[in-house]
C-alpha cells in the first residue's frame, strides 16, 4: 500500500482511459516525498506529494528517451495540506523517508552487526541466581532473558544482580524470579532502528522479535556501533 494520497490508491478509476496512455512509470512514496521537498527547496514550488511523484515519473521516462525531448509535467497538487507530513522533518524521519543511519530496519542492523546467526542465550524461570550468573560469566553477556517455557517473563542483568547480591538480599541458591526486571522494550525486527534508539532512552535494552519470538537483544553500544559504522561509509 502507498502512503501517497490520491494517486497512491490501489484501484483504477472508472474514467481511466488506457487508449490515451502511451507509457507509465512506477514511483514510490519515498522518492515522491523527497522530490516534493526538493521542488520547494530548489525551485520555490510549494507542491504536494503527487506532484513530486509526477516529476519522478517524468525523470524516469526521460532516461529512456533516445534523443533529447521537451517534457511537460503538470504539478496538479498544492503543498498546503502537507505541512505536517511531507514538509515535517520529524514525520519524514519517523516514517523512514529521510536519509539517516537510523532509518533502516532492525533486521538489517542485526545482519550488519553479524548477529543474525547467533542464537539468543536465555534461561528458564526455574533456574537459580547462581545458574544465571554462571551463564552470563561463561558467555560474556550482561543481560539474560528469562522464560517460563516459551513465555518471556523478564530480563536479568548485571545491574539487577550486583547491588542486591552485594547487600545479601539474595543468595546463589535463590530463584531467578527474585532478580529479573521489566526494564526492556519488545520491538519487531521490521521496525526502524529509530524505534530502538527511542526505546533505549526509556529502557535498558531492546528485545527484538520475529513473529513473536525473541531473536536478538540490542543495547546502547550496539546502536552506537552500527551508526558509527554507517557514518564511516
Amino acid at each position: 500500500s502507498y502512503v501517497l494520497e490520491g494517486v497512491g490508491e490501489d484501484f483504477i478509476p472508472e474514467n481511466y482511459n488506457f487508449d490515451v496512455i502511451d507509457d507509465w512509470e512506477v514511483v514510490g512514496d519515498k522518492e515522491s516525498f523527497l522530490m516534493t521537498r526538493k521542488l520547494l527547496k530548489d525551485e520555490g514550488i510549494y507542491a504536494g506529494g503527487s506532484a513530486g511523484a509526477a516529476i519522478c515519473g517524468a525523470l524516469k521516462y526521460a532516461q529512456k528517451l533516445k534523443k533529447p525531448e521537451k517534457i511537460l509535467v503538470l504539478l496538479h497538487d498544492s503543498g498546503n495540506r502537507y505541512a505536517s507530513k511531507i514538509f515535517n522533518d520529524d514525520w519524514m524521519s519517523d516514517n523512514g523517508y529521510l536519509e539517516s543511519a537510523f532509518n533502516v530496519q532492525i533486521k538489517d542492523v542485526i545482519n550488519e552487526l553479524g548477529k543474525s546467526s547467533v542464537e539468543v542465550i536465555n534461561i528458564q524461570d526455574t533456574s537459580t541466581i547462581g545458574e544465571a550468573i554462571k551463564v552470563m560469566t561463561e558467555q560474556g553477556i550482561s543481560q539474560l532473558p528469562v522464560f517460563e517455557e516459551k513465555i518471556l517473563k523478564g530480563v536479568v542483568s548485571e545491574k539487577s544482580l550486583l547491588k542486591p547480591y552485594f547487600h545479601g538480599d539474595f543468595t546463589k541458591e535463590d530463584s531467578i524470579s527474585l532478580a529479573y526486571h521489566d526494564q526492556y522494550k519488545v520491538i519487531d525486527e521490521n521496525e526502524l532502528l529509530s524505534s530502538v534508539a527511542n526505546a533505549l532512552l526509556e529502557k535498558d535494552i531492546a528485545l527484538v522479535t520475529r513473529k513473536g519470538q525473541v531473536v536478538d537483544i540490542l543495547t546502547d553500544i550496539d546502536v552506537l556501533q552500527f551508526v558509527s559504522h554507517m557514518e564511516k561509509h
